[in-house]
């Protein structure tokens, strides 16, 4: 499956928004909240920090991430995948393109938070070399349910400050290899 990986545009965000969401029903269900009427209401500010890039084939969205920097890291607000397409290697292509953005700004270590009652995604990203740092209660208070927070630790490759290398390629077919 050949995708395209590039930074969102404005007109990007209805859609992406609609997929975050999409994402954070299964927690919502979990957890017995509903979920808040202004998430992800900002995602257009995220475009303008070249923070919101998304996965698409022929137009159509698959899979999208937004992120921030924090001391020295990438921080990964949010992954998401469309349903039909979990368990195919797409969301382990995300984290492939954070880690090169990452490097591209010359950061030392990708962040992440997951809910503690999401298992499998916290199986997904140990099986990806990111590891515990702690679990905590979220800042916005909103739910009781703890958040696992993982950090992993990039090798420098010897990249430069490489804005262009971040978006606009094409993921040339490669067999997709799906999660255990």
């Amino acid at each position: 499956m050949a995708l395209t990986f590039r930074l969102a545009k404005p007109e990007d965000c209805t859609r992406i928004r609609a997929l975050f969401l999409t994402a954070l029903e299964p927690l919502a269900k979990k957890v017995g909240q509903s979920i808040p009427t202004d998430a992800y209401s900002q995602l257009a500010d995220k475009i303008g920090e070249r923070n919101l890039y998304l996965l698409e084939k022929n137009g159509e969205l698959k899979a999208a991430m937004a992120f921030h920097e924090e001391d020295k890291a990438l921080y990964i607000d949010t992954l998401a995948v469309q349903p039909m397409l979990q368990c195919q290697g797409i969301g382990s292509r995300l984290l492939r393109e954070a880690e090169m953005i990452a490097e591209s700004r010359e950061l030392y270590s990708l962040k992440l938070h997951t809910p503690e009652v999401m298992d499998h995604l916290i199986e997904f990203y140990q099986s990806h070399g990111y590891r515990e740092q702690q679990r905590a209660l979220p800042e916005h208070g909103r739910d009781r349910c703890l958040r696992v927070h993982f950090i992993k630790e990039l090798d420098q490759h010897g990249m430069i400050d490489d804005m262009d290398h971040e978006h606009d390629r094409v993921l040339m077919d490669q067999p997709i290899i799906p999660m255990a």
